[in-house]
């Protein structure tokens, strides 16, 4: 439990563990062992005591009062081994000496360095609805699990919406999760709450081609046309995908543009991704190189100054269309690009393009990809994570003018409401494989991209496996 140390000097100390693992040390102010192993022993007993909610014995109160008024009480009173006190470094001690609240919160995100100054803004936003709440003095170990729930329902009342209670919660959680590593709590006073989704599908809206070339019309400049067309064709977000693009980025050659991505950077290959130039982006795109300064390498300069507000300014443009404002102008040209491209390429596909882990599955979708990972074995988010590939003929599709595609079923429409019907596209002179040409009678039809599943491919044959199977045979 304790043990004595002697220094160069000959002086005696004791060292001593706690409830934490943290070692603490007193000065015993005596050269003489026996002195120092007496000293000990009674020190010994107050630990013990401490640790086991137990009373001191006769002995120990004299030997109290004994020193009472020395500088060894002082040292005894300073490490909270005094009767009436917690233990030091026990988790009464640690709760006891807990930070306000207020304290607290800064610290916590004064301590996440590298956090992207919009996390830090939703952070400071969540511990803001706290401290309003609870107080800044609060002491954290004095918020309960009752205390949580109370909050949650307080966020209910006050009108929040859904996804802002969740945001506000789950920031919560983080907090206190950090509180409970540092002994402040037992339990986390917001975990285990059913929180509503983040999602909130009323703040959803497809906009389809035809608003898009409303608003291409009423640009003041090709910036503005660069800026809506990667928005809404290249899927990419806004502004922080914009900022980082440099010529050197594009590959022309290839028909490929790299998107560096400040939100996913911190996870493991989320630095960048490539996306097609999509002949929605290229006309644009090449316009903007045309009249680029001489030796400027951004393509969005402008976009450096933190002060350029891209939302107001699409703002504009949709009221000189005379068009009805949606609600997240950004967000949903993103999510209308991924929707629109789920009907032609792959879940795969789609994810690398757009820069997102996993997409939804809806209806046939859904259906498609469960069936073919049921045949192979492995749920649909292995599939989708470790077997999907994106092929050569997904980019090509991409890159072609889509005058050029052979299409059958019926794309994506504004006016039926975005409803998703089956894209199967192949560009003409795709079509034909191998020796057969485009002319040529294929069976079902011809070549189908199975929804979310699977790009360009060769045909299913009709013929089955022989029975030998797929391992060489051995003997």
């Amino acid at each position: 439990m304790a043990s004595l140390c002697k220094d160069k000097n000959g002086w005696y100390s004791m060292q001593f563990y706690t409830g934490s693992t943290k070692r603490s040390k007193i000065t015993l102010g005596t050269k003489n062992e026996r002195t120092a192993g007496r000293t000990l022993e009674k020190i010994e007993l107050l630990i013990r005591a401490k640790q086991f909610g137990q009373a001191l014995e006769a002995d120990s109160l004299a030997w109290l009062q004994k020193i009472s008024g020395t500088e060894l009480e002082a040292k005894l009173k300073k490490a909270n081994l005094l009767p009436g006190g917690p233990l030091v470094g026990s988790p009464e001690a640690i709760r006891a000496s807990a930070p306000s609240l207020g304290d607290f919160l800064a610290g916590y995100i004064e301590m996440r360095k590298g956090l992207k100054p919009w996390t830090v803004k939703n952070m400071k936003t969540a511990g803001n609805l706290l401290t309003a709440f609870f107080g800044k003095d609060k002491k954290v170990s004095e918020i309960t699990p009752a205390d949580g729930e109370t909050f949650f329902h307080h966020l209910v009342a006050k009108g929040y919406a859904k996804a802002t209670i969740s945001r506000a919660m789950r920031r919560a959680i983080t907090f206190f999760k950090f509180a409970q590593k540092s002994k402040f709590v037992l339990d986390n006073p917001f975990q285990g709450i059913k929180l509503p989704k983040q999602t909130n599908k009323s703040r959803m809206a497809f906009i389809d081609k035809t608003t898009i070339d409303k608003l291409l019309d009423q640009c003041p400049d090709n910036f503005w046309r660069l800026v809506i067309s990667l928005a809404r064709y290249g899927g990419l977000r806004i502004p922080s995908e914009l900022i980082g693009l440099t010529w050197d980025c594009v590959d022309w050659a290839a028909g490929k543009l790299k998107v560096f991505s400040p939100k996913t950077e911190h996870n493991e290959g989320g630095e960048f991704r490539w996306i097609p130039l999509f002949p929605e982006i290229k006309i644009y795109l090449e316009e903007a190189r045309e009249a680029a300064a001489e030796g400027e390498n951004y393509i969005f300069p402008t976009l450096r100054d933190p002060r350029v507000n891209l939302r107001q300014g699409l703002i504009r443009i949709i009221e000189k269309a005379g068009l009805p404002q949606w609600p997240k102008i950004f967000v949903n040209l993103r999510s209308s690009r991924a929707t629109e491209l789920a009907n032609r390429f792959s879940q795969k596909t789609i994810s690398d393009w757009v820069g997102a882990v996993s997409l939804p599955l809806v209806g046939e979708s859904q259906n498609a990809l469960a069936e073919a990972a049921s045949i192979m074995g492995h749920s649909p988010k292995v599939s989708h994570e470790h077997y999907q590939q994106t092929l050569d003929i997904h980019w090509q599709m991409a890159c072609a003018d889509p005058s050029t595609l052979s299409v059958s079923g019926i794309q994506i429409d504004g006016a039926n409401n975005g409803a998703v019907e089956v894209f199967k596209a192949v560009p003409q002179g795709l079509a034909g494989h191998g020796k057969k040409n485009a002319n040529t009678p294929q069976p079902n039809g011809g070549i189908k991209l199975m929804p979310s599943i699977t790009g360009g491919c060769e045909m299913l044959q009709n013929g089955l496996m022989p029975r030998v199977g797929i391992e060489p045979t051995t003997s």
